[in-house]
Formats: C-alpha cells, sequence, structure tokens
C-alpha cells in the first residue's frame, strides 16, 4: 500500500512540473487562456497532495499567478485600445453611412468583431459602444419597419391577383373566348405581378407557386388554341 502511495505521488510530482512548465511556456508566448487551463490544471494536482509536499511549490505557484495577472492586465489593455476603436467606428455611423442596409450590415460586424474580443471588464467603454450602437441602428429599424410594411401590401395585392385570376380562369367559358383579349391579359397581369415587388420571404415562394400555376394554365390554354388554329 505504501509502495502504491508513493509511486502515486512520484507521477503526481511528475504532472506538477509538467504543467508548471507548460504553464510559464504559454505565458512567455502570450497565450493568457492556455496558460490558465495549465495552471489550472496544477491546481488539481496539488490538491492531491498532503500540505507538506505541495508547500514545495508555493514559490513557482505565485510568480506563475503574477505572471498570468501581468498578462491578463495587458489582454485587457490591448483589448481596450481595440474597442475604443470600435467605438469610434460605430460612432462614425451614425452620420457617415447614409444607406441604411449597409450601414446595418456595418453595425453587425462591428457588434461582431466586438464580442470577439471577450469579455469587457471596462464597463464605461462598453456603455459607450452599447450608446453609439443603439443611435446609428435607430434609423435602420424605422427603414425596416416601412419595408416590412411594404413587404405585407405587396403580398396582399399579389394575394387579390392571384384570387381575382383564379376565379376568372374558372369562370371563363372558353367556347367563346376572346382569344386577343387572354393574349392581352396574359401579358398585363404579369406587368402587374411585377409592380408589387418584394415580398416577405416566408410568403414568397407560395405565392409565386399559385401564380404561376394560374398564368401557366392561361399560357398553355392560349397557346393550344394557337397551334390548334396552325392545324
Amino acid at each position: 500500500h505504501l509502495q502504491s502511495l508513493r509511486e502515486k505521488t512520484h507521477t503526481l510530482h511528475q504532472n506538477i512540473n509538467k504543467n508548471l512548465l507548460e504553464a510559464e511556456s504559454f505565458i512567455e508566448k502570450r497565450e493568457l487562456k492556455n496558460a490558465q487551463k495549465a495552471f489550472t490544471d496544477v491546481r488539481k494536482l496539488l490538491a492531491q497532495l498532503p500540505d507538506k509536499e505541495s508547500r514545495q511549490y508555493n514559490n513557482a505557484s505565485q510568480r506563475i499567478i503574477k505572471n498570468i495577472k501581468t498578462l491578463e492586465d495587458w489582454k485587457n489593455f490591448a483589448g481596450d485600445e481595440k474597442r475604443a476603436e470600435l467605438c469610434t467606428k460605430m460612432k462614425n455611423l451614425i452620420s457617415n453611412s447614409p444607406d441604411l442596409q449597409v450601414r446595418a450590415d456595418n453595425i453587425k460586424l462591428l457588434q461582431q468583431q466586438w464580442k470577439a474580443l471577450g469579455h469587457c471588464h471596462n464597463q464605461a467603454l462598453w456603455d459607450e459602444f452599447k450608446a453609439y450602437a443603439d443611435e446609428a441602428y435607430a434609423p435602420c429599424q424605422a427603414f425596416f419597419d416601412a419595408q416590412k410594411k411594404i413587404r405585407r401590401f405587396n403580398a396582399a395585392q399579389r394575394t387579390t391577383i392571384c384570387e381575382q385570376l383564379e376565379q376568372f380562369l374558372q369562370n371563363q367559358d372558353w367556347a367563346t373566348a376572346d382569344w386577343k383579349a387572354l393574349e392581352r391579359l396574359h401579358k398585363a397581369v404579369q406587368d402587374e405581378w411585377k409592380k408589387y415587388s418584394p415580398v416577405a420571404r416566408e410568403d414568397h415562394q407560395q405565392l409565386q407557386e399559385r401564380f404561376f400555376n394560374s398564368v401557366n394554365m392561361l399560357k398553355d390554354t392560349i397557346n393550344n388554341e394557337r397551334k390548334r388554329n396552325h392545324d
């Protein structure tokens, strides 16, 4: 049993030293997350040693803690410089980006870049960035609301076109049809359809299928009559 404990302790010491070296190596390369992970592993291993034996690593642990803190401060400083740049860019969008769709895309891009920097410890900087983002996006929201209203109107008009065309085809007496008028109708209804664009994506496919089912039926019927006359 004692031999087993000695072997376990020896393995713990080996792993602790290995992770301490890794942590120091990551600190030198300024890889903060990897350094933090390696030192977390050290702490877990130290917890398995008796207090008397774990004390020998106190100096090394304190040195790594200090270096990780320095690296964290450096990362935060570098991150805050980058965040300050993003704040300036976001502020510039308020007055220098008249195309609202482009502005909205740029706002989203800046927000993604901010998020990629990780957690922001500077609350004042975050409040500034968010305030500029809200101000820059306000006209975009109004623009998108207006576009949404237009798409709803266009969808309603296209629905009416589908209903009227379906009703016309259903009630048409093809034996006495005015084929010249039907040819004009075929062109006119497509021109009318194109006027009411765009529509919402969720409405587009269903309305397109409904319209072209009817308009193609009209086209095929005209073509069949034309072929019959030709024959």
